[in-house]
């Protein structure tokens, strides 16, 4: 079975670990123009996957030898990633996108009406199989190829299909970005660490162990996340005392209107 990956970052490095680990029999095989980002390649994965500076180079997709294409590369680079597919012969093998923002009937409309898509949305945590990636299949993607892509993404993590593609803008904004707030939380925790006098080492420290073993029982109890707060918040205590310069703030409201700013863009 071959896949071609075009960009070699560092989603698609995660998937290709996952493929290469879990002995998957595919012929693997990257466009990669960075100099720097196929010498990453070539050295984690040596033999295991070809890799290429340019469709030039590299051998001739089509739907006969080629089970499926990875779009891996940022949105701004899209137009320029998929032109070479535009001269090979169609129909064209089926596309499975991890670019953020860009639907699926666009990519359609930029490859001439082909192929079949699918559109996936992982998280950072992805790449230490702890991700949570959204999966949007176009309907005409075969049950075939939707299972194919379900088992690559599920060696990233957990997976969750949705069949309205408005919903991948969601989870772009909460599972895609959700990270970015979290270590932004943890940044906050650790600015407060380090000025009370704690070293920066220190700092670090409390802000990983608060996240990840209150993230930790979170999910062995089945309480709700306020249930939890207010099990740590005794009346007249510190957590209170906290909690009370948060709701003065409106920080739950001021995190809803960035999410949501999120969704927009």
């Amino acid at each position: 079975m071959k896949i071609r990956f075009i960009g070699g970052g560092a989603m698609a490095t995660a998937i290709i670990a996952g493929m290469t680990q879990n002995h998957e029999d595919c012929d693997i095989s990257v466009i990669e123009p960075l100099a720097q980002a196929r010498t990453c390649l070539y050295g984690r994965f040596q033999d295991a996957v070809s890799v290429f500076a340019s469709w030039s180079d590299a051998p001739e997709v089509t739907a006969d030898n080629t089970r499926l294409i990875v779009l891996a590369v940022k949105p701004q680079q899209v137009k320029e990633a998929i032109q070479p597919l535009l001269s090979l012969a169609s129909p064209l093998p089926s596309m499975l996108s991890i670019v953020a923002g860009v639907r699926a009937e666009t990519l359609s409309r930029l490859l001439g009406g082909a192929p079949s898509i699918i559109r996936a949305m992982p998280n950072t945590p992805a790449l230490i199989g702890k991700g949570l990636t959204a999966l949007y299949a176009s309907p005409s993607v075969d049950v075939e190829t939707r299972a194919l892509v379900g088992k690559l993404m599920a060696q990233l993590g957990d997976v969750k299909w949705f069949n309205d593609q408005a919903m991948i803008d969601v989870m772009t904004a909460l599972t895609g970005s959700g990270p970015g707030y979290v270590y932004y939380f943890m940044e906050c925790i650790e600015n407060a660490a380090r000025s009370f006098g704690i070293t920066p080492d220190g700092a670090r420290q409390v802000a990983l162990s608060i996240t990840e073993s209150a993230a930790q029982l979170a999910q062995r109890e089945s309480k709700t996340f306020a249930e939890l707060r207010a099990q740590v918040t005794s009346k007249g205590g510190t957590t209170e005392a906290a909690i009370c310069v948060l709701d003065q703030s409106n920080v739950k409201g001021a995190f809803f209107a960035a999410v949501t700013e999120a969704h927009r863009r």
